[in-house]
């Protein structure tokens, strides 16, 4: 018995000092790394060994992948990556769940060194935005992601900033800017599938009115032209009455549906291709053409299921807040931190129908 204690403090004795080696080799290591400039820190980092997701390992140079962690913790720790979010329109429901969804990527990220900065802004607002875009560069932010207004000063400002930091799109596209990438539905798409729903719903025959948004928001503008487009070509049958603006206004659609209602007694359906769904559905009710009158709207929130669910919406199309609010923030972490570029261009959201069997 006593032989055995001895052999086994021996041999812990001996990993105690295999390991203080281990630990002095690293220490020595880090030491030497934090010494340098911090150009110098950064070329050393980024020829350390790293490994890839199928197990294999690629050493590219002497240091060891645990001090490779360590020197990578240390550098974000003193260089933050500082990642800038801009919502518009926060003050409408889907991107006020948007919203929501960026707030929580947030409280969960959990990439040591990482900072995310969210400024939300009501309306789409192009000195807002430009106002706000400012405020993150003045942050110092090494990438940015918005929901843009279509204005030529913010494109403009986009084009000189996507020059030196990445910058990727949401929810609303903005073309030839220079961004990395866009994240959010195809709304042309959408809004021709709103066409070809209401088609079926109206077994092809009947007059259609179609509302619209903001007239600075390219996504609103590509709905309502998809729907016009795909029912003018294919469907000769929908009667489609002149697009009416709502701003993104609940009151001001109810009125809208209101007045084609009085107008056009025959009405066949309507098509609400931005926030207005309340004040469409409040309309069709009060004037007993709830049901009668098919509707057709977007976005998987709570006061739309439970008019679908009661009958006065139709259709629901669903845009995905959650990947519109957590995906820019992992495409541009995975840019800044291993250089990954997007796997395309524009990510798109499912065209998610939902009718009261599937809400």
């Amino acid at each position: 018995m006593e032989i055995e204690i001895k052999k086994y403090v021996l041999e812990q004795l001996n990993g105690q000092c295999i390991r203080r080696k281990r630990i002095d080799v690293l220490e020595f290591e880090l030491e030497a790394l934090m010494s340098q400039a911090d150009e110098k820190a950064r070329e050393v980092i980024e020829a350390m060994a790293f490994s890839h997701g199928d197990g294999e390992h690629v050493q590219t140079s002497d240091i060891s992948d645990i001090t490779a962690d360590i020197a990578m913790g240390y550098a974000l720790a003193k260089n933050p990556i500082k990642i800038g979010i801009i919502v518009q329109s926060v003050e409408t429901m889907f991107m006020h769940m948007v919203f929501e969804e960026v707030m929580r990527t947030q409280a969960q990220l959990t990439t040591p060194g990482a900072e995310i900065y969210v400024r939300p802004i009501q309306g789409v607002d192009a000195e807002r935005q430009l106002a706000a875009i400012d405020e993150l560069v003045e942050l110092g932010v090494n990438g940015l992601a918005l929901s843009p207004a279509e204005d030529a000063r913010v494109r403009a400002r986009v084009m000189e900033l996507s020059s030196k930091v990445p910058v990727v799109t949401f929810n609303t596209d903005l073309p030839e800017s220079g961004r990395l990438c866009y994240v959010g539905p195809d709304n042309y798409a959408f809004g021709r599938a709103s066409a070809g729903l209401m088609n079926l719903l109206l077994a092809g025959k009947g007059s259609v009115l179609v509302v619209g948004g903001q007239e600075n928001n390219l996504a609103h503008r590509q709905r309502v032209d998809g729907f016009r487009d795909e029912a003018e070509s294919q469907f000769p049958g929908l009667e489609l009455l002149p697009t009416e603006n709502c701003g993104d206004d609940q009151k001001l659609a109810h009125d809208i549906v209101c007045r084609a209602l009085r107008e056009h007694p025959d009405l066949g359906g309507v098509y609400i291709s931005v926030n207005g769904q309340i004040g469409a559905c409040e309309a069709l009710t009060e004037m007993g053409a709830a049901g009668r009158v098919r509707l057709i709207c977007h976005d998987l929130i709570p006061a739309n299921i439970e008019n679908v669910r009661r009958g006065v919406i139709d259709f629901l199309i669903d845009q995905d807040a959650h990947m519109q609010g957590n995906r820019p923030t992992e495409l541009l972490l995975d840019y800044l931190l291993c250089g990954d570029n997007p796997e395309s261009e524009r990510i798109l959201a499912h065209i998610d129908i939902r009718n009261r069997y599937n809400v």
